[in-house]
């Protein structure tokens, strides 16, 4: 269930709708299932549920803060829930011209990344959407359909194939020249580990 104030762009939103949410990482479309009315951000919150409104929070205070603090929110506002259900759920990659020549191309199938933070709520089926560096215009989206764990770099590239994540570098090129300069700390890798979501 999503939240918002009530005001006059919303007022004709119905179920049926689709609308699309996002921000720096991540682009969400959602079929509108139900919309619901509610007196004020308070109410919102008991009758909707903190789990259902603000599922990374225990309880209805955390969840009240966070409204007020990322809309505004006063607390008397008439308040709307938006019932939706994701239908496409799209993580923004920015990369090289390099790599996002070789994801256009076909040739890289594997995009490799650091397990942790927004990677663990990748899933099977969702899309990346990769942009060009040097063009943010120029973009191509491929649908994730495996996800692979692995301890290090080292052993990704070994079992992936270096050509399918860096197309045109050796494995030993990659793990000094990309991953040694994003990643300087070891210590992260050894951590969390990487994971490979593999695209088509």
């Amino acid at each position: 269930v999503e939240g918002r104030k009530k005001t006059e762009d919303l007022s004709g939103i119905k179920a049926g709708n689709t609308v699309i949410f996002h921000n720096k990482d991540v682009r969400i479309t959602c079929d509108v299932t139900a919309v619901r009315n509610h007196d004020n951000l308070a109410k919102f919150i008991k009758e909707e549920t903190v789990e259902a409104t603000t599922p990374r929070v225990k309880t209805a205070k955390d969840a009240d803060e966070i409204y007020k603090k990322k809309f505004g929110v006063k607390g008397d506002e008439p308040f709307i829930a938006i019932e939706i259900k994701p239908k496409k759920v799209e993580w923004l990659v920015t990369v090289p011209k390099q790599q996002f020549d070789g994801v256009k191309s076909g040739k890289k199938t594997v995009e490799a990344r650091i397990k942790g933070g927004k990677w663990e709520e990748v899933k099977v089926g969702h899309f990346i959407n990769f942009r060009n560096r040097d063009s943010k215009d120029d973009t191509v989206v491929k649908k994730i359909t495996k996800i692979n764990k692995y301890k290090d770099f080292k052993e990704l590239l070994s079992k992936e194939g270096a050509d399918a994540v860096n197309p045109g570098i050796t494995a030993e090129q990659a793990l000094t020249e990309v991953y040694g300069k994003i990643y300087s700390d070891p210590e992260v890798i050894t951590k969390n580990g990487t994971v490979a979501l593999i695209t088509s």
